[in-house]
């Protein structure tokens, strides 16, 4: 499952960074993406400290 949330990580910012470079982004595009990074950055974190219990 990490794996897989790191895989996605980047494949949001790429879609963010291909987006701004092409200057397509409003200031309410530029919000839904920052807090959609935001947002799997901290799902990111949160499953790195509290891992579910094996068995």
């Amino acid at each position: 499952m990490d794996i897989l949330l790191e895989v996605l990580i980047a494949f949001v910012i790429r879609e963010f960074m291909l987006h701004l470079f092409e200057g397509k982004l409003s200031g309410m595009d530029m919000f839904f993406w920052s807090f959609g990074i935001v947002s799997l950055i901290g799902a990111r974190a949160v499953s790195f400290f509290y891992r579910a219990p094996k068995g």
